[in-house]
């Protein structure tokens, strides 16, 4: 697979106005090479190394074994997160979390498995012209990542969090169920945002890129991060540029080595957020690059139980999500929500919460989490808030437009004495609304 590539990376050097070529240069040629080793570069290079192409995988984030995962928060975020954890939007108004490591977001997330929903299959079918989502064979597809990431839908033991919604959904006789997840019924870990110590959680590390390197046609290369595709005029195809290959950079210490690999077949599969960089960077012009971004927001919110009231443990112990209770939707075409619990480390809580006391921080950091995941609307109205339920800190004031057509008036802390009372608001509909002092829209897609 490795190959005196000389002639390709001056060639490639010339047409791009870069510096001469140097003894630092590695060239590699092979069939396919893929930008990213997350649940899309992952999951590709497995099926193509299976069929006997030769593929090379570039990250740029380092690969831990879970016997390297520490589970220390700053060490933890400062290693695995892109920007060191500290990525959002332009204005500030929204914080992303996108993983910098080998696995992607599958080595950071919390296990929670959806398949895509009928309804956006069927959407993006009709109104997008994708009819390969509306297929048996996309059905095909969703079934072989649930069978070889193990998902299922069995939990040993519920948490703190994940008992009070399933409790107060109970009490007021609100539907609820477990959700299924790509690890073992008995994983009882809360520490899943810094990667999986036990190796339980099955992200692309354990399983997709474990495959590919086992047919011994794959190569991974971290700390390796891609900075160009290479292309050129197609004078034969039907679309006016072809790609050639990639130009990454490796840096030990104050040595860089630019890599070139040669390719008969380029895939950029580095995330929602990265992925148009890197192509505006290799100088594409494609209108589209870097437009209709849909984010999916997630609103915390959370209750304080006086000791001894509900089940013991913590916010951030035992499986951080492992229970849902779905907001009914108003018709068939929309969306709905969904109320998740969420899992927040005491120095992570420090980050979001003003500091009171310290005994109002050690009392919130035993409370109960809850996470909406929900719709942003993509021009939020500006009307009147009334201040019906007391808010704790100051409100980043935007309108969050559920797809079921209703609006929720926070974004921020709320002194809730039950979860359950989100479905209350969820029920609402336009009667509360509040400012929109964001000049930036998110359009949200149903997560799968």
């Amino acid at each position: 697979m490795i190959k005196d590539l000389k002639g390709f990376t001056a060639l490639v050097i010339k047409g791009s106005g870069r510096a001469a070529p140097n003894s630092n240069d590695i060239g590699i040629e092979c069939d396919v090479v893929i930008v990213g080793s997350g649940s899309g570069g992952g999951v590709v290079a497995a099926v193509l190394a299976e069929k006997g192409y030769k593929v090379v995988v570039l990250d740029k984030g380092e690969y831990y074994a879970p016997d390297d995962i520490s589970t220390l928060e700053g060490p933890s975020i400062l290693s695995l997160y892109e920007k060191s954890g500290a990525l959002a939007t332009e204005d500030g108004g929204v914080s992303l979390a996108a993983a910098r490591t080998i696995g992607g977001g599958s080595t950071v997330n919390w296990c929670v498995c959806f398949k895509t929903p009928e309804n956006v299959r069927n959407e993006w079918a009709q109104d997008f012209g994708l009819q390969l989502f509306a297929s048996e064979k996309y059905e095909q597809a969703m079934e072989v990542v649930w069978k070889r990431l193990s998902v299922q839908e069995v939990t040993n033991k519920h948490n703190l969090s994940n008992s009070i919604l399933q409790n107060g959904c109970k009490r007021l006789g609100l539907n609820f169920g477990t959700l299924a997840r790509n690890s073992s019924a008995d994983h009882y870990c809360g520490w899943c945002s810094f990667g999986c110590p036990t190796g339980q959680k099955q992200s692309t590390p354990e399983t997709w890129l474990l495959d590919a390197v086992k047919t011994n046609n794959t190569l991974i290369l971290s700390n390796c991060e891609a900075k160009q595709i290479l292309h050129s005029p197609n004078l034969t195809g039907k679309k006016p540029r072809q790609a050639l290959g990639v130009m990454a950079t490796m840096e030990d210490g104050t040595r860089v080595t630019r890599l070139f690999v040669k390719a008969s077949a380029t895939i950029v599969a580095c995330g929602s957020l990265m992925t148009p960089p890197l192509l505006l960077n290799s100088g594409l012009e494609n209108k589209n690059i870097g437009k209709n971004l849909h984010l999916h927001p997630g609103q915390a919110v959370w209750g304080i139980f006086p000791e001894g009231s509900g089940p013991e443990g913590t916010s951030y112990e035992g499986g951080i999500m492992t229970a849902y209770s779905r907001v009914s939707r108003r018709d068939s075409s929309s969306y709905g929500a969904l109320l998740e619990t969420l899992c927040l480390h005491p120095g992570i809580f420090a980050a979001f919460i003003p500091w009171c006391s310290g005994k109002f921080c050690a009392t919130a950091c035993s409370s109960p989490w809850m996470f909406l995941p929900c719709h942003c609307s993509l021009r939020p109205p500006v009307d009147f808030f009334p201040s019906q339920y007391p808010l704790y800190y100051k409100l980043i004031l935007f309108t969050i437009q559920y797809l079921c057509q209703i609006h929720l008036p926070f974004f921020g802390v709320l002194y809730l004495k039950t979860a359950a009372i989100l479905h209350q608001l969820c029920h609402m509909a336009t009667t509360i609304r509040m400012y929109a002092i964001m000049h930036t829209s998110y359009d949200n897609q149903c997560h799968s």
